[in-house]
């Protein structure tokens, strides 16, 4: 193959391969090419104007797990549309043609991966979303094949880098429901990509649920979805819900899959985890629970020193307590353990008329039961 593409008088790529001759239809096309003074292997992709504007945005960008975008030149070409190249990192690896294998080759060579393995590649992808969607772009594309597991390392691991953003899309603000159609409505891959009216990082928070169920199954949710635990089928869920239920951002869902992954030392000791105020990871939280905690066991001494041994009354004191704090704010997750809460979470005014109900009952009508009971 002896196609080029000179960039300026001293440097000129020579194409090497064509990574879409498997796709004789596409109008653009993606090659790995070479110059005569440095061998090392590119990835040169064709594009039209508003993927070169976004391509640009992502050579702004510095994150060890998104493929470094070089530069972005504009090719003077025959036809009336302007003709755009990205020239971006070629990833790679010390196997048979040198590239890096897919995140879906590894899995297919490897088997699913193990828990801990599954969810830190999951932080490492929800790493590279943050990033992507600061610029306000929208991948829209995400899933295994277009994921590459590098040679370099991350905390012992693997590193994963993100690639091919040729069907992205930007969003004006997408942390709120703002956005800009592309005229490319049909993108993206079956059974990673969502059915969504508005293009924000919900559509890539979508996939990656996709990709974690991948990694721990060999299949998308749709066909086989994790069930060995509650806690990562949980967030799989959530990820891979309607709209208005999945996680809003990125950043909530990498604090949920380092909870999992037991990353901080809070997650490592399992009561920290369950008790309200301390499973956050927030400090400002963590003060006013240790506070409240602290009251609630003084008032329960001061009742045992005052009126004796009295541990009924003791116990119902608690109860009023913790009653509505298990309604209202689950710290137990009962709601993702029980099966017929599982389904009726997912109606959202159903469960809020539910909860409300539950708080009225535990503040208003069960104290006065319990009262009842201790005077007879």
């Amino acid at each position: 193959m002896n196609k080029t593409y000179r960039i300026s008088e001293n440097t000129e790529y020579v194409v090497s391969e064509d990574l879409t001759k498997e796709y004789p239809e596409k109008k653009y096309r993606t090659y790995t090419a070479t110059t005569a003074t440095d061998p090392k292997p590119v990835i040169i992709k064709e594009m039209d104007e508003k993927r070169a504007g976004i391509y640009l945005a992502l050579a702004g960008i510095k994150n060890r797990h998104i493929a470094k975008t070089q530069s972005v030149h504009k090719i003077d070409g025959s036809s009336q549309e302007p003709l755009y190249i990205a020239i971006t990192e070629c990833v790679g690896h010390s196997d048979e043609n040198g590239v890096a294998p897919t995140l879906s080759h590894y899995v297919k060579k490897h088997g699913p991966l193990d828990t801990n393995t599954a969810l830190r590649f999951a932080l490492q992808i929800c790493d590279a979303l943050i990033c992507v969607h600061k610029e306000n772009i929208i991948h829209r594309d995400l899933k295994p094949d277009n994921i590459m597991v590098s040679e370099e390392t991350d905390d012992r691991l693997a590193c994963l880098k993100l690639i091919d953003f040729g069907v992205s899309d930007s969003a004006e603000d997408p942390y709120k429901n703002t956005f800009i159609k592309t005229s490319i409505e049909d993108v993206g891959t079956a059974g990673y990509t969502p059915h969504d009216r508005w293009i924000t990082p919900r559509w890539d928070i979508y996939s990656l649920g996709c990709i974690l169920n991948f990694m721990l199954t060999g299949h998308t949710p749709d066909m086989h979805i994790y069930s060995d635990s509650w806690e990562i089928r949980n967030i799989i869920e959530h990820c891979t819900d309607e709209y208005s239920a999945r996680y809003a951002d990125a950043k909530k869902l990498y604090k949920e899959v380092s909870h999992a992954a037991r990353i901080g030392l809070w997650d490592r000791i399992p009561i920290l985890r369950s008790i309200p105020g301390y499973r956050t990871h927030t400090f400002w939280k963590a003060a006013i629970a240790t506070i409240c905690y602290a009251l609630l066991i003084y008032l329960g001494l001061d009742i045992i020193r005052h009126r004796g041994l009295d541990a009924q009354f003791f116990i119902f004191t608690l109860c009023w307590f913790f009653l509505p704090v298990m309604i209202a704010f689950d710290p137990f997750y009962l709601r993702y353990r029980i099966k017929p809460l599982r389904a009726i979470r997912h109606n959202t005014r159903l469960f809020i008329i539910l909860q409300a109900i539950g708080l009225i009952f535990s503040l208003f009508i069960l104290p006065n039961i319990l009262l009842a009971l201790l005077i007879n």
